[in-house]
């Protein structure tokens, strides 16, 4: 199976879910890779149509205020996207590919975050803003090489991301990366996202939430796909 399809198959351990994906040749502009995050969407929103003979009133989710995507009102999705680097030879992706996918979900019984990041990406200018000295720590420890090390920091700050596309239909509330925390268990690749702050609707301090991840090639993918309770 390539890295491809393996994805394919993580965004798809939730049950009950539409995916779209597509993997492009070239850098696109930033409206052009939204432009395709929205298409996306579309053909996610058909396959959740055809399993469950849902129907919404429009296909294509807008766009609000702040740049977020307004989905129809029968069904939760979450769009990511993310550059992969062709230098990276053992993952079979040409220079300047670009991923983009989108997950569906069926409401009230889900919320959906995801994101997706090329392993290229260092986030060592804002890894103090991202990471608490524990999540740190945990890096560091099980990290078995310093690519390995680097590919878990990167992995809880897509899950701090996918948590935040998670919440914020919901809560309509702006997180800081700290303003939550993840317990990660590297073998079952899982984890759970902490609520640490106060006040936040719906979502009270001390809350727990799961979600997955994987490190796939040339991207670290992860998912918060969960009930509302």
């Amino acid at each position: 199976m390539t890295w491809e399809e393996q994805l394919l198959e993580f965004w798809r351990l939730a049950p009950g879910v539409g995916v779209s994906a597509r993997l492009v040749d070239g850098e696109l502009a930033r409206e052009d890779e939204f432009a395709l995050g929205r298409a996306c969407a579309v053909e996610a929103m058909g396959a959740v149509e055809a399993m469950d003979e849902l129907r919404v009133a429009s296909r294509e989710p807008c766009v609000g205020d702040k740049g977020e995507p307004i989905w129809p009102a029968d069904v939760a999705g979450s769009i990511s996207h993310c550059r992969l680097d062709g230098s990276i030879s053992h993952c079979g992706v040409a220079d300047g590919q670009t991923y983009v996918v989108s997950v569906v979900a069926r409401k009230p019984h889900f919320g959906v975050g995801i994101d997706v990041e090329g392993t290229h990406r260092r986030i060592g200018k804002i890894e103090a803003k991202v990471l608490h000295g524990q999540e740190a720590q945990w890096c560091e420890v099980n990290g078995e090489d310093p690519e390995h090390v680097h590919g878990l920091k990167l992995m809880i700050f897509s899950a701090k991301e996918a948590y935040y596309k998670w919440q914020y239909p919901r809560t309509n509330t702006w997180l800081g990366f700290k303003d939550v925390q993840l317990t990660v268990d590297a073998q079952g690749g899982t984890f759970e996202v902490e609520m640490l702050r106060e006040q936040v609707p719906h979502l009270p301090q001390g809350t727990r939430v799961s979600g997955r991840f994987c490190i796939l090639g040339p991207v670290v993918a992860t998912q918060v796909i969960t009930p509302y309770t």
